[in-house]
């Protein structure tokens, strides 16, 4: 019988990774998982590029009624705001701080705009650090995004 017990915990252990599902062995709650959706952007298609921060509650009954929250900072680059882009959260022009996630709501975006400059390529550096919220929460796999900018010549 414990045999088949094992058996029956390894099958649904597959099926479930199969269907694209995690499960927590320990019992503990899965965290709600907050990252950047890609790693990399660039603005070659336009001179502009939007940037999403998104949120997913890996236990829904745990997360989606909560409010997350995590930090969001430029981390280096070549690219000078206001000299080489422009950014825009909230359709306001700011720098970047707390990125809140209210309840419900999946993701966050912002927009860097290329200014007019020299014609050269320019790259930016932002960082996911610190998410909070009432249930677990942790950074995805990308926490970190490298953004090409391609301004244009004046």
């Amino acid at each position: 019988m414990q045999s088949f017990k094992r058996f029956a915990v390894a099958a649904f252990a597959v099926f479930m990774l199969a269907a694209g599902l995690t499960v927590s062995v320990r019992g503990e709650p899965m965290p709600t998982v907050i990252g950047f959706d890609r790693g990399t952007y660039d603005d070659s298609a336009s001179s502009q590029i939007v940037v999403r921060i998104t949120r997913v509650d890996q236990e829904p009954s745990l997360g989606e009624n909560e409010q997350f929250s995590v930090e969001c900072t430029i981390n280096g680059g070549t690219a000078v705001q206001g000299v080489d882009y422009r950014l825009v959260f909230d359709g306001a022009v700011q720098g970047l701080g707390t990125i809140t996630f209210p309840p419900g709501v999946r993701e966050q975006r912002f927009t860097i705009s290329a200014l007019k400059g020299a014609g050269t390529q320019k790259t930016l550096v932002i960082g996911l650090t610190n998410p909070t919220g009432p249930a677990p929460v942790e950074l995805g796999d990308n926490p970190v995004a490298k953004i090409t900018i391609n301004a244009p010549a004046r």
